[in-house]
């Protein structure tokens, strides 16, 4: 007869064979569902009288999880992820712009005609530290400055005029200073210098304070990029020009986005399409790169003009990150 210890490690040997099988069983499904997606995508994209995503763009909206912060709660807590994983306080989100490459459209001139020399639509997106998309805007031709992208979009428009229920402001250092900071979202270059948005100091000579807020900048700002090489990577209809008019285009990327969230929002899938380890200490990318010939990135603007309140804004946050308290420790 088997003693007790060695009925107890059979059954811990069994139970850990049904974890394996039952892990193996959903990656499995999980990667046939990127193919079904793919290949829907595909068939959607070949056709444009299919109807098997859905019939109008309006129909993938509903789709899409009302994701926008409403609150100060959820601003706060949106805050919060970024200060724990990221070390950026008061950070509302990381923005970025994607070139969606097209087939140019027929009599359509310039319309869409882009600083790479390709045709496109523009994808604007916010994301929390955790990759999800909190904001998406899709279908601005690419002809349009990537300023007046961001400049017309709804997004913009809400923060310029505080309609998002965005907190007044919190302090940057919880334990000395009381002086409240507004909660901000961080960009690259091709955004302006707002009250609201803050963005690296411009040129490369920059004194050392500046070049550590630039740091501090990117690296949280990595989110964005991130994800959009995770989508890229995932979702391979991106990796060529699409052969579709405009708004059916709009309506794919919109798909996309609709999937990407739904992936991230179970655990059981998001483990899968988004392993742990896709990142190191830096917040780099462990993956190949985004392919900048068919989702490439927003052009690079010079030093704009901002107002003082925005340029004092970011001065508070390159003072906390070069004070003891805001400093980084990597391991």
């Amino acid at each position: 007869m088997q003693s007790q210890e060695e009925e107890e490690k059979q059954e811990e040997e069994e139970e850990e064979e049904e974890e394996e099988e039952d892990g193996t069983k959903a990656k499995r499904k999980i990667n046939i569902l990127l193919r079904r997606v793919e290949h829907v995508l595909h068939k959607f994209e070949l056709n444009p009288n299919c109807a098997i995503i859905c019939d109008s763009e309006s129909s993938v909206r509903r789709s899409l999880p009302e994701a926008v912060p409403n609150s100060n709660e959820e601003w706060n807590k949106v805050a919060d992820e970024f200060q724990e994983k990221w070390q950026f306080p008061n950070c509302m989100g990381a923005i970025d712009g994607k070139h969606v490459v097209l087939k140019q459209p027929q009599n359509s001139g310039s319309l869409y005609f882009n600083y790479k020399g390709t045709n496109s639509i523009v994808l604007m997106a916010l994301l929390d530290a955790n990759y999800k998309l909190l904001y998406i805007d899709v279908g601005c031709n690419g002809r349009i400055s990537d300023g007046g992208v961001f400049a017309n979009c709804s997004l913009s428009q809400a923060l310029e005029n505080n309609i998002l229920n965005v907190p007044n402001g919190r302090p940057l250092d919880y334990t000395q200073s009381n002086r409240q900071i507004p909660l901000v979202a961080i960009g690259d270059d091709a955004f302006p210098l707002k009250r609201y948005l803050m963005k690296p100091f411009p040129f490369s000579n920059q004194p050392a304070p500046n070049r550590i807020f630039n740091y501090r900048l990117s690296r949280a700002r990595r989110v964005v990029e991130n994800a959009f090489g995770l989508i890229s990577a995932r979702f391979r209809i991106l990796r060529r020009p699409m052969e579709v008019a405009p708004k059916r285009a709009k309506t794919i990327v919109l798909c996309i986005c609709a999937l990407h969230n739904f992936l991230l929002s179970r655990k059981e899938s998001a483990c899968i399409y988004a392993p742990g380890n896709l990142e190191d200490e830096n917040g780099e990318m462990l993956r190949e790169d985004l392919p900048l010939r068919t989702f490439h990135s927003l052009e690079h603007q010079g030093a704009r003009n901002a107002s003082a309140e925005a340029k004092e804004i970011r001065e508070s946050f390159k003072n906390y990150f070069m004070s003891t308290n805001g400093e980084v420790l990597l391991n």
